[in-house]
């Protein structure tokens, strides 16, 4: 009886040996029908890829907001992002062509001094002609009055005209009653495209018109009935332009690709409250030489090669990421506007701010420009909210975050 038992046995694990081999082989061939894997990341996207083609880009440097530095804010952000990323995330990066000195210059800074109502005549300067005057890389025309003055700096390209609207004899017999901001908004473009400047990105540029007048204290104030009109023009740019398809992602046969554009991105420099170009106009601005009362406007762009720009592609950093860049002090506060605050003021410095809070909705991809040049136009993050400072009362804060994905 043992024997038969142990036979049994025997028999019983031989078949459950082969059973087991069975299981394993109808696995291998199952297991050759599965499409195999990798942990290799797909380099397909809808946007472009990096090219990092000017090497090592220098960081944004921008004079931060002074805040009262005893008391440590609280960062937190509400909402949710809806801004427009690229999925590559690769932005352009522009070269900035170094100011220099043309041999044509003086002449068209004339011409640019004339459609503002300005003549030779009217150089501030003992010397006898223009190229003379502009000798110092400072070329300045003045009204006999005194009342209006206007320069440009050869070296910076920038251009300033300044009025004393008590005196001026056009500032004081503006007309109230042009209320059509669209009309002034138009005419500031046309202004813009008659001087001759690069105009690259200007041309696709966002214009803000908003009426002021001057108060009490001979300041402007935003004014729903003011005789004059601040407007901003703002440079805008391609931020990241759709590959070509044969880097798209593969898809089911059968189906379509999503729809997806080009992305552009306004340009901002160290300040939020003022763009590119600033006008305070009156009468419509229907007269170049005699509405223009202030002017200001720095005409570098980005460097043109046998007529194309010059940039290049870079990665950027994810919105979460800039944002943790914030909270651990990596990040530039450029304002924080309290109540009453008007374009024409600087911020206040050295509030005592208890929390930062800012709304995901209002997180924008843009540009920084320098006020001066620094070779390059570069991606940023703009986070914007509500500050809650120590003693209750609330601003209106803005952030810029370096977007370069720095290894």
């Amino acid at each position: 009886m043992a024997t038969l038992y142990t036979s049994a046995k025997t028999a019983r694990r031989v078949v459950f040996a082969f059973l087991i081999l069975g299981i394993m082989v109808a696995a291998l061939n199952l297991i050759s029908y599965v499409p195999a894997t990798t942990n290799t990341v797909s380099t397909a996207s809808y946007y472009m890829a990096a090219t990092a083609g000017f090497g090592r880009i220098p960081a944004p440097n921008v004079s931060a907001l002074q805040i009262n530095s005893s008391v440590t804010p609280k960062y937190s952000i509400e909402g949710v992002y809806t801004l427009s990323v690229p999925d590559s995330y690769v932005s352009y990066v522009y070269k900035v062509e170094k100011p220099a000195r043309t041999l044509t210059e003086i002449q068209e800074a004339k011409k640019i001094a004339a459609t503002l109502g300005f003549t030779d005549s009217q150089f501030k300067t003992e010397a006898t002609t223009t190229a003379q005057a502009c000798a110092q890389s400072i070329c300045e025309w003045e009204t006999a009055d005194q009342s209006q003055n206007l320069t440009y700096n050869i070296l910076s390209k920038e251009w300033e005209l300044k009025t004393d609207f008590l005196s001026n004899p056009d500032a004081k017999s503006a007309i109230s009653g042009f209320l059509d901001l669209e009309q002034y908004t138009d005419n500031a473009t046309r202004l813009l495209n008659s001087l001759g400047f690069n105009q690259f990105g200007m041309n696709n540029s966002t214009v803000k018109g908003q009426l002021v007048e001057l108060n009490s204290n001979n300041e402007f104030s935003l004014n729903s009935t003011g005789r004059y009109a601040l407007i901003d023009i703002q440079r805008v740019l391609r931020f990241s332009d759709i590959r070509d398809r044969d880097g798209w992602p593969k898809i089911a046969s059968g189906t379509a690709h999503p729809n997806f554009s080009a992305i552009d991105a306004r340009v901002y420099g160290s300040s939020v409250r003022r763009a590119q170009a600033k006008i305070i106009a009156g009468n419509g601005l229907t007269n170049f030489s005699r509405d223009v009362f202030e002017f200001s406007f720095t005409n570098i762009a980005p460097e043109l090669t046998s007529g194309s720009v010059t940039r290049a592609g870079y990665l950027i950093i994810r919105p979460s990421e800039a944002w943790t860049k914030v909270q651990t002090g990596e990040g530039i506060l450029v304002d924080l506007e309290v109540p009453g605050d008007t374009p024409f003021v600087s911020p206040q410095q050295n509030l005592a701010v208890r929390e930062f809070i800012a709304d995901a909705f209002k997180t924008e991809l843009a540009y920084y420009q320098s006020d001066e040049w620094t070779g390059y136009i570069t991606p940023i993050y703009i986070f914007r909210g509500g500050a809650i400072l120590t003693d209750g009362s609330k601003a209106n804060f803005t952030y810029y975050v370096d977007a370069i994905k720095r290894l």
